[in-house]
């Protein structure tokens, strides 16, 4: 029972890429240079036609980079200057800056060398565009008396971290 509805399932795959024109199925292909470790995270930007990624390798074929590089389909350039940025969890684009967030923090990067921390010491496990705003997901507390835990906005403009959407407190702080 169970092998024809393998079959039919591949039946039904192979048809409908036949039917739109495709004679075979897509397959993955693999970069034009070898990475000695992993990728962490990577972001498609349609601002310079190029992908940006970042991870856990200092090394592309023998040449040394700092854990991120640009690839624009046929050639890499490596990014991050002397910054290290193995603990990139997700790079975005927002208001015509680029954010990275990571273990080490939330830094803006001009678009080639230059990295300028924003905070340090806190966790960025996600950020998002939302209604117009830069919604940094993670693990911090900032200076002021005001912990931001889980979830907060960036106000680029001024400079600050705002609550998100009225509330301090996304998530219970963990044991300190």
């Amino acid at each position: 029972m169970h092998r024809h509805h393998l079959l039919l399932f591949l039946y039904i795959c192979c048809f409908s890429i036949i039917a739109r024109g495709q004679t075979r199925p897509k397959v993955w292909e693999a970069l034009p240079f070898e990475l000695n470790s992993s990728v962490r995270t990577f972001y498609a930007d349609p601002f310079q036609d190029r992908v940006i990624i970042s991870g856990f390798f200092w090394k592309i074929d023998s040449t040394p980079v700092n854990n991120a590089i640009s690839f624009d389909g046929q050639t890499y350039t490596k990014l991050g200057g002397n910054q290290d940025l193995y603990d990139a969890t997700c790079i975005m684009h927002f208001e015509g800056q680029y954010y990275y967030g990571g273990f080490g923090g939330l830094f803006t990067w001009d678009g080639d060398t230059t990295w300028t921390p924003i905070q340090t010491d806190l966790l960025v496990n996600d950020m998002k565009e939302i209604d117009g705003e830069l919604v940094v997901g993670g693990l911090w507390s900032t200076d002021s008396s005001r912990p931001y835990d889980g979830l907060a906005v960036w106000d680029h403009e001024r400079g600050t971290w705002e609550s998100f959407h009225g509330f301090e407190h996304i998530a219970p702080s963990p044991p300190r």
